[in-house]
């Protein structure tokens, strides 16, 4: 992955929601943070790179939780004192996945026709393993796509993001999260299409580990998964809402795990079908 420098003046400037995003990054929590080392980093920072309207990347829909600022940290000492300053200003609680803490940061009316916004969920990376130097840390993400960041006047992006969004791939870079797959379904409900040759290698590797329930207990740098059904249903979710991004021969890796019941008519007789064995036959009929 190549990353691109760019001028963080430049790029909010051009962005139509400039003045929410001035005045998020200037709120008490964040600019202190900021001020303290910090680089935001992920999908808030995408979003300002490509100029997503921020009410849609705040809100919650049918499919998608609001989205949060993630931030990144280069030493510990920063981090424990931003997190010494959040807990003073108010409540703080563990991530989801285990490797941050995270707050809620108030910004009353956002003076705006296009949004109301009043607060915003923020994050604190504090795991050990993740306070490296920002390039390290955007080399550890799951997808290019969201591996652009910003503090001072230094905006990194990935080179081929732009290339990327216009075709509505996901880029993958890395499987050793236990959430690969539901993130991967994450990013399709949001209007991606498929995923670049060079990602479907992660898919089948992280398959390999769901399947064998490498992910069980503490995974890592991303988490505790309680136990190896909660894999199951990520890779069932991707069978049947997402085959496209599977290969046939990660179908024929799942060939005997997920089965269910079928029937001729109300009072026929049932057999039982293969839903991967099915995912191949249609994918066959259809080549």
């Amino acid at each position: 992955m190549v990353l691109k420098t760019h001028n963080v003046s430049e790029v909010i400037a051009r962005h139509p929601d400039a003045e929410i995003i001035k005045k998020i990054i200037r709120s008490p929590l964040i600019s202190f943070a900021l001020d303290s080392g910090a680089w935001i980093a992920g999908g808030f920072a995408r979003a300002v790179f490509l100029g997503k309207r921020m009410d849609q990347f705040f809100s919650r829909s049918d499919y998608n939780m609001p989205g949060d600022i993630d931030l990144f940290f280069d030493n510990q000492a920063a981090v424990d004192e931003v997190i010494e300053h959040f807990k003073s200003s108010g409540y703080i609680s563990k991530s989801y996945g285990g490797n941050a803490i995270q707050t809620t940061c108030h910004l009353g009316q956002i003076a705006t026709k296009h949004s109301d916004i009043t607060s915003i969920s923020i994050q604190v990376v504090n795991n050990p393993e993740l306070i490296l130097p920002i390039r390290e840390q955007l080399d550890r993400f799951d997808f290019t796509n969201v591996c652009c960041a910003f503090r001072g006047e230094t905006f990194l992006a990935p080179s081929n993001i732009l290339e990327l969004e216009a075709n509505y791939l996901l880029d993958i870079k890395n499987s050793a999260s236990p959430f690969l797959a539901a993130r991967v379904r994450k990013y399709m409900r949001r209007g991606f299409v498929g995923v670049t040759e060079d990602s479907r290698q992660h898919i089948t590797d992280w398959l390999i580990n769901a399947v064998g329930d490498n992910f069980k207990g503490t995974a890592g740098l991303s988490g505790t998964v309680k136990d190896a059904a909660w894999c199951k249903q990520q890779i069932r979710d991707l069978l049947h809402k997402s085959t496209h991004v599977l290969r046939s021969e990660d179908l024929i890796m799942l060939i005997g795990m997920f089965k269910r019941e079928a029937g001729y008519g109300r009072y026929g007789d049932t057999f039982v079908i293969d839903e991967a064995l099915e995912a191949l036959s249609v994918r066959r009929a259809a080549a």
